[in-house]
């Protein structure tokens, strides 16, 4: 049912968008939500990443190895 709506969904986020009465947060949330399904979401740096290559970025080649305990037969 949500998907038979995506159009009208679409057509109020530009009405509200263009709407120069509307309050300016709600037109740029309008802006931002059509520009974010549209080209989907920008990607977010991790925290203490910089320029510099220094700092917290994601570990690269982790593996995680799962250990299941065995029963003894004893």
């Amino acid at each position: 049912m949500a998907r038979e709506r995506t159009e009208d969904a679409i057509d109020v986020l530009v009405a509200i968008m263009r709407d120069e009465g509307a309050p300016s947060a709600a037109r740029v949330s309008a802006a931002t939500a059509i520009l974010d399904r549209g080209y989907g979401k920008p990607t977010q740096p991790l925290a203490g990443e910089g320029e510099d290559g220094e700092g917290g970025g994601a570990p690269i080649g982790l593996t995680v190895q799962f250990i299941r305990p065995t029963l003894d037969a004893g």
